[in-house]
Formats: C-alpha cells, sequence, structure tokens
C-alpha cells in the first residue's frame, strides 16, 4: 500500500448501551483525500457512528481501536487548542488509542485532551502516540483525567516524540478527581529522540 495515507481508521468497533448493541465488530478504513458517505435504514447506527468518530459526549466505543493520523503541513499555526475526548462509561472495558500527530517546519498547535473514567471498576486504557514536530514548530499537549472513586483503571500510556531542530514540545498530565488506579512507572513509556538534521 504505497503512498497510501489512512487519515480516519477503525478496527473492531463495538458499542452497546444499556438496551441494546448498536454496532458490532465494524472496521473501517479513510484514506486522506477520500470522501465516504454512509447509507443505510433507521436504526443501523450511522449517526451513532458519526458520533464515535466525533467523540460526542456518552459516544465512547465498548471496544475496538480509532487511529487519527492527523498532520499540520508547514507553516501553519493553528489560534484555537485542538480538543478531544476519550473515555469509558461502562463500568468494564478496554479502549486504545493510537495517535500519529506530524507538524512540518515552522507550525505550531496546542491539543487538549479530556479522559473520562467516571464509572470504571474494571477498565484498560492504553495510549499509543508517535508525535513528529519539525524544525522550528511547536506544540503542546495537555491530559486532563476524570477517575470514578472506584480507582478501577489502569492507564498504560506509551509516546514517542521526535523533535527537529529549534523544535519545542510540552506536555501535562493532570488528575482532576477520582482514584487512579493501576497507573506505576512501569507502564509508562516515554521516549523523545532528536530528528536528524544537517549543520
Amino acid at each position: 500500500m504505497g503512498g497510501r495515507m489512512v487519515l480516519l481508521g477503525m478496527n473492531d468497533i463495538t458499542f452497546r448501551t444499556s438496551e441494546r448493541e448498536i454496532l458490532y465488530g465494524l472496521s473501517l478504513s479513510i484514506d486522506a483525500g477520500e470522501v465516504h458517505a454512509l447509507l443505510g435504514t433507521n436504526g443501523t447506527g450511522k449517526s451513532t457512528l458519526a458520533y464515535l468518530v466525533m467523540g460526542c459526549e456518552g459516544y465512547v466505543p465498548s471496544s475496538g481501536d480509532i487511529v487519527f493520523d492527523g498532520r499540520l503541513r508547514e507553516g501553519i499555526h493553528l489560534t484555537t487548542p485542538v480538543h478531544t475526548c476519550f473515555g469509558v462509561v461502562h463500568r468494564e472495558g478496554d479502549q486504545r488509542i493510537e495517535i500519529d500527530v506530524a507538524l512540518e517546519r515552522g507550525s505550531s498547535a496546542y491539543f487538549i485532551a479530556h479522559c473520562l473514567f467516571p464509572r470504571a471498576e474494571r477498565v484498560r486504557h492504553v495510549m499509543d502516540a508517535r508525535i513528529e514536530v519539525a524544525e522550528g514548530a511547536s506544540m503542546g499537549y495537555q491530559e486532563r483525567h476524570y477517575h470514578g472513586p472506584h480507582g478501577g483503571i489502569e492507564v498504560i500510556p506509551k509516546t514517542v516524540v521526535r523533535i527537529g531542530r529549534g523544535g519545542r514540545y510540552a506536555s501535562d498530565f493532570t488528575l482532576t478527581d477520582g482514584r487512579v488506579g493501576g497507573r506505576s512507572p512501569s507502564t509508562t513509556t516515554w521516549r523523545l529522540e532528536r530528528m536528524p538534521w544537517s549543520n
């Protein structure tokens, strides 16, 4: 699949409410530049899928992965923060988030992630992020977590950041409420790399 750039990917997405399962085992891949339309009769999950992709309140996959590949082109400066929201509203479940973000030369952006786990008793939140900050680019990332009173969430973050000459990256994590659960230094991985440049 040379030259292909997947902008949005979904792998084995399941979404259920207390009454019924709306989506089961859905996989979808959308490449950069593609336009897709969802067709189906009432009640087949079209709106639910859109709400999941947009991260609307109350719409978090019961299981499965949603992968977004974001690239900010050279010299572009986002003046307002990019907001994302992740979480699991059920007592049990697994959530895996893969993020690929690249800021090209001289660009800048600030990201705020809100992660909500209000009822977690046995929840795993796995995040695998790959971030590239090119020459002279700047990126800030702030992650705010809300955990319920049970402390039943295991947070497993892994982030690899590559920084070019004169590039800047800053990150901040805040637990605003609730109990941490299973997060320990052995499950947290950060790696900063300098991107190669010529003198």
